[in-house]
Parts: structure tokens; sequence; C-alpha cells
């Protein structure tokens, strides 16, 4: 004759633990690949908007007639050539957006080609901590030095989302 019982208790109890521990496991690996996958979009944002800047500034002024009354050689600057007869202008502003329900203050970078509107060249979750110009025009040529620093914005000062990318790079006219 068979002894169909089933399970025991002590059976039943290590059963329930051991499971336990493999979905805590399993839920505990999705949190961290979820989390590396938030701080890679971060990184690809910043650095993206960075390289965006850089080679906008570099391809006006390199093909600009020279630089405009307008450019501020300081921090935060301004850098403004005169491209095809028409001024194009790049500078900073403040701009409030609202994140987790709050009123956050942003920098943001813009670009203007004449009297037309203004186009922001940085989204709104990227501040732009540092966009210094230094004129580098010593022998007449027209150059200048940019150091540009973007943030990833971060109200709730959240260690995941603390990212920011520097760049310094030159620019010169060459016509």
């Amino acid at each position: 004759m068979k002894n169909n019982q089933g399970l025991t208790l002590i059976e039943l109890i290590v059963y329930i633990g051991l499971t336990a521990v493999i979905l805590t496991s399993v839920v505990m690996i999705a949190a961290n690949l979820l989390q590396d996958s938030v701080k890679a979009d971060l990184i690809s944002r910043v650095t993206g908007e960075s390289s965006l800047i850089q080679d906008k500034i570099v391809y006006y002024v390199n093909r600009a007639s020279g630089f405009d009354g307008a450019t501020s050689y300081s921090s935060p600057g301004t850098i403004a050539v005169v491209y095809n007869g028409v001024v194009v202008k790049f500078d900073t502003y403040l701009k409030t957006v609202m994140m987790n329900n709050r009123s956050i203050s942003v920098r943001k970078l813009r670009f203007q080609s004449g009297a037309g509107p203004a186009v922001d060249l940085t989204s709104d979750d990227v501040t732009v901590t540092t966009f210094s110009v230094e004129n580098y025009s010593g022998t007449g040529v027209g150059s200048a030095r940019v150091t540009l620093q973007l943030n990833s914005v971060n109200p709730d000062n959240t260690n995941l989302y603390n990212n920011q990318y520097v760049s310094t790079f030159g620019a010169t006219i060459r016509k």
C-alpha cells in the first residue's frame, strides 16, 4: 500500500522560503537593470546635446565673416557671428519647468538666426551649468574658446540622476 500524505509542514516552509529568495533576487536584478537603463539614457542625452551644441557653434563660427559686437566674453557668455550677412547668436536664458510637481529653474542654451525665433538647443531636463566664452583673437583672426558644462536636472538630488558633461573647444573664423 502506498502512503499519499502529500507535503509535510517543514517541506512546505522550505519550498516557500526558496521561492521567496528566488523571487527577491529576480526583482532586485530587474530593478538594477532599470536603473542602469535610466542612467545610460541620461548620459546619452547629456553627451548628445553637448555634441550637438559644439558641432553647431563650430559650424557657424568656421563659416562666419566675423564676430558680432553682441559677443560676450564671459560666463555665461554669448557668441554672435555674422554668417551670410545675418547675425547668428548662441546664448543662455533661464526657464521655469515643472518636474515632479515642482517648479524648477533651468538654464537653457538657445540659437537664433537673424530676426527669426530663438530655438532651444537643450531639453528641459538638461541645464547649462557653464557656458563661458574666451577671446582667443590675439593675432587678428577671430577665435573663441568655449567651455560648456551640461548637467541633468535632478530636483530630488537622487544619485541615480546626477550626470554632467564638460566640454572645452575652440572655434575659429576661417573666411
